[in-house]
């Protein structure tokens, strides 16, 4: 992703003439390589990353106790917007109906991964552990039905998808760790800067929010 896909992605917004303002921010990387193996255990892969924390952003520091606040919110989720929007006018532009046909190594979930099952119990559970006071009436009950039936969800936004239509490329890992600010001079955050996009997949437009709640910034 950071040795391939987000150059190519960059080098369009630059033929294009996409002012700074209007394009995602991600660190700066120095260096990527990979070495492949006869199994995925042989798999090795490298990368020098800029170091954020000497460039003057700051992670959230109340981790996953605490959610962001709307000033906050605001400033990450702009960033996924703008990554949505390139992504989409890539693919666009280019006119080829799946990212694969250009980039093979895109992860492609597999409908029989147990991870699947995991990913679900643990973030219903992340939900009701949160919901420990007065809930509005019928909330648990939806809950029930959404956790119920999210597995076909899912495997419609991120394995069945409909590649021949407007889709973007999917962070996939969205969270308070993968995430860094920068602040002006009066303490006001005035941008992001989202990393770990090893996990990239292309999902469905506008789903990228996950149903476990820890998995995307949330206002108080």
């Amino acid at each position: 992703m950071y040795t391939q896909v987000l150059p190519a992605v960059k080098e369009f917004l630059d033929e294009r003439g996409v002012s700074e303002r209007n394009r995602f921010s991600i660190p700066f990387c120095y260096f990527g390589a990979e070495e492949e193996g006869e199994t995925p255990e042989d798999y090795n892969f490298i990368l020098v990353l800029e170091d954020l924390l000497a460039s003057s952003f700051q992670v959230w520091e109340d981790g996953s106790r605490r959610s962001f606040n709307l000033n906050h919110t605001e400033v990450a989720v702009k960033q996924i917007a703008l990554f949505h929007a390139a992504t989409a006018a890539f693919k666009l532009h280019h006119g080829f109906n799946s990212f694969l046909e250009q980039f093979p190594k895109f992860i492609q979930h597999d409908p029989e991964d147990p991870a699947w099952d995991h990913y679900i119990k643990n973030g219903f559970k992340a939900v009701r552990d949160i919901l420990n006071g007065p809930v509005p009436p019928g909330l648990l009950e939806h809950l029930q039905v959404l956790e119920k039936n999210l597995k076909e969800v899912m495997f419609k936004m991120a394995i069945q998808v409909n590649k021949s239509a407007l889709n973007v490329v999917r962070h996939s890992d969205l969270h308070f760790f993968n995430v860094a600010f920068a602040y002006d001079e009066s303490g006001e955050c005035v941008q992001a800067k989202w990393f770990d996009f090893q996990v990239i997949i292309i999902i469905a437009f506008n789903k990228n929010i996950n149903p476990n709640i820890y998995d995307f910034p949330l206002i108080y």
